[in-house]
């Protein structure tokens, strides 16, 4: 009876370490398989945050629209009528020289509100001339005889009235129509004469500037 005490004592602490290997195998693998788990989760999350960041920051700059930071101008490329919100790319010896005056009047034939953009030009390009030097945005500069005017849609525009030369309905954009009136001064030196047609030329692609 003794013996057989003593081993059914062994044997009950051979079972009880069995089952505590056991327990012990089980959680020390839920552990791993939950950690693991979580680990792999976490990385995928911030992989697919990271993706789509770089997804929205490239859309961004292929885009190039954000209102924040792009300038209508670009640099001096084109001249940009803030008022308006349209602009026209100028050629590369204008780049940055060229300013506006906006002014308000009202159209003698209609009644309806006029506006004008009396344009201006750095003094650097047409030194030669003896043109009246006034101060713009881009310095000394001289007005060469060109002018912008918004008219609106509502009732007919009397292009007649403008002389010498008058392009009508070069942009018609939402309830407005913009026309170009240009002259060449008497001030002018022949030598720039080429210089500012071509000027001239490039004010006929004016562009609404998209919101």
């Amino acid at each position: 009876m003794h013996h057989k005490s003593s081993s059914h004592q062994g044997f009950s602490i051979v079972e009880a370490l069995l089952v505590i290997v056991v327990v012990a195998a089980v959680g020390l693998t839920s552990w791993y398989v939950w950690h693991h788990t979580r680990h792999t989760n976490g990385n995928t999350t911030g992989a697919s945050s990271a993706n789509s960041a770089n997804a929205s920051a490239a859309s961004g700059s292929s885009s190039g629209q954000s209102p924040q930071s792009k300038d209508p101008t670009e640099s001096g490329k084109y001249l940009y009528i803030r008022e308006w919100n349209v602009r026209v790319a100028l050629p590369a010896a204008f780049q940055g020289k060229v300013a506006y005056t906006l002014q308000a009047g009202t159209d003698p034939d209609s009644g309806l509100p006029l506006q004008a953009a009396t344009i201006s030009v750095a003094e650097t390009a047409f030194p030669a001339s003896s043109c009246a030097v006034t101060s713009t945005t881009v310095g000394p500069s001289i007005q060469p005889g060109i002018l912008y005017i918004r008219s609106s849609t509502a009732k007919p525009f009397n292009a007649a009235r403008y002389k010498p030369t008058f392009k009508e309905d070069i942009l018609v954009a939402g309830s407005y129509a913009y026309h170009l009136d240009y002259s060449v001064p008497s001030c002018f030196d022949s030598a720039y004469t080429t210089s500012l047609e071509a000027l001239q030329t490039a004010l006929l692609s004016l562009v609404s500037v998209s919101q």
